[in-house]
């Protein structure tokens, strides 16, 4: 641990990478499940902010023309790409670095986003630049990067898109830990997240009195029970033998979506 003259622990510089395309899939299957619309806004400041790091490095790039897209729908798909790139490019501390697209009818890939992320990570941690780093991805191909940082000393955290990163991945990083609705909730703008509420977990559900049991459920294996009142679903589930607990949600699916995703749940009903 390094030290300051003053006896005080010094803050070790902390640098966060993005593979943007990594990212795009996670927002858009956590919004499509939970949050409605699929296309959600996040406030790129609250994952700087809330991750505490120093430098913010993103890399992403412009998407190729689908198949049967008009040359004008194209553009302006484009032109809006174009214009959240230049504004990320315009933050504190955030550097953006366009890599290129290739291919055609649903085969169109990224070509030099993953090479430029693993040369960039490994200058950094060459020239002594940062201490530690984070990095979002989940493509198996980050796997020899991972361990090249470990041979060099670099304490890495992997933020990784739950359920389709390899294993392998996640043991090459010092800390693997998946993205969850709660994150992606913390992300957003103070303005979007306003309208929206996240489930709540309980130990006692707040009126028993006017709960309807709907069907039996299996949670983890064990009995469970989904009840609704007139604002919002309950399930009842039991995390040890000696209590239950309660998530509430007003929208059924969202609930028992977050519970898979984010608790690490397999409901299944009866």
């Amino acid at each position: 641990m390094a030290w300051s003259g003053g006896g005080v622990a010094a803050r070790k510089t902390h640098y966060l990478f993005i593979d943007g395309a990594c990212l795009d899939k996670i927002l858009q299957e956590v919004g499509s499940n939970f949050f409605f619309p699929s296309e959600l806004t996040i406030d790129y400041k609250q994952i700087k902010a809330k991750g505490g790091f120093d430098k913010v490095f993103y890399y992403h790039a412009l998407p190729g023309k689908e198949h049967d897209e008009t040359n004008n729908d194209y553009e302006n798909r484009i032109e809006l790409k174009e214009s959240s790139f230049n504004s990320l490019k315009l933050l504190p501390d955030f550097h953006v670095f366009e890599g290129v697209t290739y291919g055609r009818r649903g085969k169109i890939r990224q070509k030099a986003v993953d090479i430029k992320i693993s040369v960039d990570m490994l200058k950094h941690t060459i020239n002594g630049n940062m201490e530690r780093a984070t990095l979002l991805a989940s493509d198996l191909d980050f796997k020899p990067l991972l361990d090249a940082l470990l041979m060099e000393g670099m304490h890495t955290t992997l933020w990784y898109k739950k359920n389709t990163t390899n294993k392998e991945l996640l043991y090459s990083a010092d800390r693997a830990v998946p993205i969850t609705i709660e994150q992606v909730f913390d992300w957003m703008p103070l303005s979007f997240a306003q309208g929206i509420k996240l489930p709540y977990i309980h130990r006692q559900p707040t009126d028993r009195s006017g709960m309807t049991k709907q069907k039996d459920l299996l949670i983890n294996k064990q009995s469970g029970i989904l009840f609704k009142t007139n604002k919002e679903f309950i399930i009842e589930y039991s995390q040890d033998h000696n209590s239950a607990t309660y998530a509430s949600h007003s929208n059924y699916e969202s609930l028992k979506y977050f519970l898979e995703h984010d608790k690490g749940l397999v409901i299944e009903e009866v």
